[in-house]
């Protein structure tokens, strides 16, 4: 593996990676440089194809978890390396350790580099073709995107019956039980709560409670999937209209 790794994008993503990727004693060199052995393309999905083209070619890798490898332009292997991991502004090399770490590569040799590279940064990567690669990136985002929406909408819930709290806070212990549970158990052998139970009334009760829309069919919907992971049917007006 070339110890030298050409970059465009610094961004959030870009920023960590080429900090990840020195620590682990890869110089980052411009996109540009012809002395780099692959280039990442830490873009946003809609410049990928126009980024890469500028460039005309070459080993070049991108970061996005739902745009293919092909559409990569120009000659020469082409890979994405999606790393499943929340980048915050100010993030560094530490956030990659331990993050599983997609690659879709149909060149061996690059798929080698990108799982030696991924190795090195602490990462855990996944070699996927481009269906599981977004497959893997949907399942993310329920267990990441979708969990802070479930705390902004407790939040705003919490506000509305005037607990000036934020559920994270509140619920650390119950949360960090929950993941704790996770790592010796599936969710279906770990369910608590009225729809695990049937309980539809509580159901009901809690449903009336909410006013958003939105919030509304996030919980028929939420309630639907742990009631059927503990077995049960949820009542008729409990079901999310349409599905």
């Amino acid at each position: 593996m070339n110890g030298r790794v050409g970059l465009r994008g610094y961004g959030r993503m870009g920023t960590a990676l080429a900090a990840a990727l020195r620590a682990a004693g890869l110089e980052v060199v411009p996109a540009d440089d012809p002395s780099a052995g692959l280039v990442f393309l830490t873009v946003p999905d809609a410049a990928i194809a126009a980024v890469s083209a500028a460039l005309g070619g070459g080993r070049l890798v991108h970061t996005s978890g739902t745009v293919p490898a092909a559409a990569l332009a120009g000659g020469g292997p082409k890979a994405a390396f999606h790393p499943l991991m929340a980048v915050a502004a100010g993030s560094g090399a530490e956030v990659f350790r331990g993050a599983t770490v997609s690659i879709e590569c149909d060149d061996d040799a690059l798929a080698e580099d990108l799982h030696a590279m991924a190795l090195a940064i602490g990462a855990q990567p996944v070699r996927v073709d481009a269906h599981r690669k977004a497959a893997l990136h949907q399942a993310a985002v329920w267990v990441s995107n979708f969990r802070l929406a479930l705390h902004a909408a407790a939040d705003a819930h919490l506000a509305a019956s005037g607990i000036d709290r934020r559920s994270a806070d509140l619920f650390a212990a119950l949360i960090a039980q929950t993941e704790a549970n996770l790592t010796t158990a599936a969710p279906a052998d770990i369910l608590t709560g009225p729809a695990s139970r049937g309980d539809w009334e509580v159901v009901r009760t809690q449903l009336a409670r909410s006013t958003d829309p939105a919030a509304r069919l996030a919980y028929l919907g939420l309630t639907r999937i742990l009631a059927e992971a503990a077995g049960l049917t949820p009542p008729d007006d409990l079901r999310t209209p349409g599905i």
